[in-house]
């Protein structure tokens, strides 16, 4: 498989290419009005939902959709991503609740 990745998951600041757009033919089709098809080559603004890009000088705002499915290609290689070393030793310490009791 192509080393694709879902647009919602790069990187603010890099530019990729759009490799594939899936999903119902409806949203597809209004992608493809607003200029995201296979091949055309954009920059990550702002990464995750609403994800920011930067299209032939045109600035968009998308929302994901769990039908829809943007996948793109890198045009530099990604980092690699950023895990804490306390969440590798100990799991997500987000279920404890600390409290402070005064007295």
């Amino acid at each position: 498989m192509p080393p694709w990745i879902p647009l919602s998951c790069c990187p603010a600041g890099y530019s990729v290419r759009i490799a594939s757009i899936t999903g119902p033919l409806a949203e597809v089709h209004r992608l493809r009005e607003l200029g995201l098809r296979p091949g055309c080559r954009l920059q990550v603004v702002r990464c995750g939902n609403p994800c920011i890009l930067r299209l032939d000088g045109h600035t968009l705002c998308l929302r994901s959709h769990p039908a829809v499915e943007v996948l793109v290609e890198p045009e530099e290689p990604l980092p690699p991503p950023k895990i804490s070393p306390l969440r590798t030793a100990f799991g997500s310490l987000g279920r404890f609740r600390w409290r402070h009791r005064g007295r």
